[in-house]
C-alpha cells in the first residue's frame, strides 16, 4: 500500500494516477485534470462504496486493494488497479453496479459528471478508458476466440435514445 499519509496534493494524485497501466499513457495535463477532480481515500475491508440500483454519482479507481462488485446477481472479485462505473458512465446508464471492499484498499474517487465530461473533451482519456474497458473485457472472457461451433450472435434491436460513447 502507499501509506497512509495524507496525498493532498495534486501532485500526489497525479503520481497515483501515472501508476495505473491504464492512465499511465495519458499527457501530464489530461492526468493533471483528473487528479484536480479526483479525492483519494482510504477504506477498510466490509466497507460499502455503491449500492446496487442506486444513481450514479460517483466513479471510484481501486488503485490498490480488493473488492467484490455485483450487478443483476452476478458477482465478481476485483483488485487494483481497475475502475468502477465506468462502463455504465460510458454506455449511459446511471445505475450503479454494487462495490464492497473484501480488504483494506486505496482508491481514487471522481465525480461521475466530471468524468463524464472528460469523456467527451478529451480524446486521450476517452481512448485510455475504451483500451482499458476492452482489455476488462477480454480478461473476463478469457476464452476467446470463440469455438466455431458457437451460435451466430443475435442481432439488437436499434433504439431511438441517443448515442453514447459506447
Amino acid at each position: 500500500m502507499l501509506g497512509e499519509v495524507a496525498l493532498d496534493a495534486i501532485r500526489d494524485r497525479v503520481l497515483v494516477l501515472r501508476r495505473m497501466p491504464q492512465l499511465s499513457e495519458l499527457e501530464y495535463d489530461d492526468l493533471a485534470l483528473m487528479a484536480e477532480h479526483a479525492h483519494l481515500v482510504h477504506a477498510r475491508a466490509g466497507t460499502v462504496l455503491l449500492d446496487e440500483g442506486s444513481t450514479l454519482e460517483r466513479i471510484f479507481m481501486l488503485v490498490e486493494g480488493e473488492a467484490e462488485v455485483s450487478k443483476n446477481g452476478v458477482t465478481s472479485k476485483i483488485t487494483g488497479p481497475r475502475l468502477v462505473g465506468m462502463l455504465e458512465l460510458a454506455a449511459g446508464v446511471e445505475v450503479a453496479p454494487r462495490m464492497v471492499l473484501t480488504q483494506k484498499s486505496l482508491l481514487l474517487e471522481l465525480p461521475a459528471e466530471i468524468v463524464a465530461a472528460m469523456l467527451y473533451e478529451s480524446p486521450a482519456i476517452a481512448r485510455s478508458i475504451v483500451r482499458l474497458t476492452a482489455r476488462n473485457l477480454m480478461q473476463t472472457r478469457s476464452h476467446l476466440p470463440v469455438p466455431l461451433d458457437t451460435p451466430e450472435p443475435v442481432e439488437g434491436a436499434w433504439t431511438d435514445r441517443p448515442l453514447t460513447t459506447v
